[in-house]
């Protein structure tokens, strides 16, 4: 059992508490340099599409890391009376925060497999599983350093791991889920001539193919700080400062790509400009089946946003 006797400021611990502040500051102003500069957008979201529930649990994943890496950065920079409710605290936002980021792309996969209500089923039992594994706010114990009045944390249960494994996890079976369904609506008599199509960018429609970036755009950078996150969390060998600083990057940089992602596809860009959005827009996507000619072959429609687009499409963006 540690106490506060034991947890005197030395060089060492220092030295680590000040690696950890420059990292968290760091942190928190990437991520509010990455709220301003999507401001006009949200804005411009707000205008175009107004308020739905799928705005509001992006504007809730916002509020939520917002909270987190402030108060991260208030955790390790300031005198606090109380460490332990403070770092308690911190957890249960990085919950919130990896919680509503997850919803994001939980509303995703509902879009993309509409007709298909077991595959939103069984990615909402998915979600609730890491949501369920997700240990932060009971995880980290924290100690006020002696002579001063600063916290640090000194102990992490390996049981927060399971949080981050899950995580990743979620992520990779939603892109490679999506990928799945994209692949399905590309030209071809078998799926590896589909998945061939696929990768060469052949045939595919204009929604598909922000589906498929914007996924990329999220997946690579995220999974690879999660990698790095369980790496670190699994050696107990390092310093506790150290691996206790590995969340603070890795939620920050997953709400950032999830929010960029929500808000490419929500005002789209998929349109030559984005001033031609509509008023009225609802959100779900709905990938009907590509037509088939008589002869067998298909023929592809270039994926508008249904009823609202100018064009015909084989995706429908609609209700909350």
């Amino acid at each position: 059992m540690v106490n506060d006797a034991e947890n005197i400021l030395s060089l060492q611990l220092g030295f680590e508490l000040l690696a950890a502040r420059y990292l968290f500051v760091a942190v928190a102003t990437t991520w509010l340099w990455d709220l301003l500069v999507s401001l006009a957008d949200d804005i411009r979201m707000v205008e175009k599409c107004g308020v739905q529930l799928p705005d509001i649990i992006y504007i809730l994943s916002r509020i939520s890391t917002c909270a987190y890496v402030l108060l991260a950065v208030f955790f390790i920079a300031t005198p606090i009376s109380s460490c332990q409710a403070m770092v308690n605290s911190i957890g249960w936002f990085a919950a919130f925060s990896v919680a509503f980021n997850n919803i994001l792309f939980l509303i995703r996969i509902r879009g993309v497999y509409f007709r298909a209500p077991y595959v939103s089923v069984a990615f909402l039992t998915l979600w609730l599983t890491t949501l369920a594994t997700f240990t932060a706010p009971f995880s980290f114990t924290a100690l006020t350093i002696t002579p001063t009045a600063y916290c640090a944390v000194v102990k992490i249960e390996r049981l927060v791991t399971a949080g981050v494994v899950a995580t990743a996890v979620y992520d990779t079976a939603v892109f490679v889920a999506i990928s799945i369904r994209l692949v399905s609506f590309c030209v071809g008599n078998s799926w590896r001539e589909k998945l061939r199509n696929f990768m060469e960018s052949k045939d595919l429609a204009a929604v598909s193919n922000l589906l498929w970036s914007t996924g990329l755009l999220y997946y690579i950078p995220v999974i690879a700080v999660n990698i790095f996150s369980m790496t670190i969390l699994f050696m107990p060998s390092l310093a506790v400062t150290y691996r206790s600083m590995c969340p603070i990057p890795e939620i920050a940089l997953q709400n950032i790509m999830a929010c960029r992602v929500y808000r490419d596809l929500k005002l789209g860009f998929l349109y030559d400009d984005p001033a031609d959005i509509p008023t009225q827009q609802t959100f779900s996507i709905e990938f009907a089946s590509p037509p088939s000619q008589p002869d067998g072959n298909f023929e592809r429609e270039d994926p508008p946003i249904g009823d609202i687009s100018r064009r015909s499409s084989n995706v429908h963006y609609m209700g909350s």
